[in-house]
């Protein structure tokens, strides 16, 4: 036996208001579409469920008994709506992880525009300097600095390059020949970020003077400017800080800056949506860089 579910709205509609012409009229249909859906659930029943009558449609006993049976179906079928409504509700929420200086510069203008282009889709914002897990799920998309990354289950899209530089305080470079090559600033104490870039310098000069080093790029700009440090920071980070001397490019490290995800959210709507978003603000952004920079 087989008939269409759906056919099962127009029988309960009958049933509830006694004609084809109340019940076409509770679902936005006509009339001749309500009494041919139900001449073909009969036919595919093989049963008769309503007797006509000049007055309107009665429920056979067979009909009446079906009723409860049809509601079940009908509450089902709210039930999976809801559910429906209520996955995408939670699928829309992408969290999102950045660093503090690529919030500042990038990132929080980018979310302002996006929230206002699609406000059914929420953002809430990680900001961190660690590595947030987007493997095991702590966040969904990142923004993130790296020389290149390679694992297998995410995708990584490279979207800028962002040179570094040496620097140190206005003071520091009045008391003190501020350093003009990267060779010169390898002998001075030095603020880094903590990780790679630390290995990276022990790498180039064995005897190098790693005096402070942060995961934070807020906390490292602060130590620069108030510490006899020459530090390394991204060039646009340091140099829009008036309390800082830009002495040198760093040589050899040209981290870029990748839009990250799992690759099992590869294809979900609004990931992309988000991703492609962030990608074309990102683009325009590094346009503006470089008129700025002419």
């Amino acid at each position: 036996m087989h008939f269409e579910w759906s056919d099962l709205r127009y029988f309960l509609a009958v049933a509830r208001a006694g004609t084809t012409l109340g019940a076409a009229r509770s679902l936005a249909v006509n009339q001749t579409t309500c009494a041919r859906r139900i001449t073909a659930l009969e036919h595919a029943l093989g049963a008769t469920l309503f007797e006509r009558t000049i007055a309107g449609y009665k429920l056979t006993p067979l009909g009446s008994a079906l009723v409860t049976r049809a509601e079940l179906v009908e509450a089902g079928a709210a039930a999976f709506v809801r559910h429906l409504e209520a996955t995408r509700a939670e699928r829309s929420l992408i969290r999102f992880t950045t660093s503090d200086w690529m919030v500042e510069q990038i990132a929080q203008a980018a979310i302002t525009q996006f929230a206002r282009l699609r406000p059914d889709i929420r953002i809430a914002l990680d900001i961190s300097d660690r590595k947030v897990d987007l493997i095991g799920g702590e966040a969904d998309v990142a923004l993130r600095g790296g020389f290149s990354l390679d694992e297998p289950t995410l995708i990584a899209r490279k979207v800028a390059e962002t040179p570094w530089g040496f620097y140190c305080s206005v003071g520091y470079a009045a008391r003190h020949r501020a350093p003009r090559t990267m060779e010169e600033a390898l002998g001075h104490p030095l603020a880094t970020p903590a990780g790679r870039a630390e290995v990276l310098f022990r790498e180039w000069r064995a005897d190098v003077n790693i005096s402070y080093s942060t995961n934070s790029t807020a906390t490292l700009v602060d130590a620069i400017a108030g510490n006899d440090f020459v530090g390394i920071l991204p060039m646009r980070v340091g140099d829009a800080r008036d309390d800082l001397h830009f002495c040198c490019p760093v040589e050899y490290l040209t981290p870029s800056i990748w839009i990250v995800y799992p690759e099992r959210l590869r294809g979900v709507p609004h990931v992309r949506a988000f991703v492609d978003h962030l990608s074309k603000h990102i683009n325009t952004w590094r346009q503006q860089q470089r008129n700025a920079a002419v």
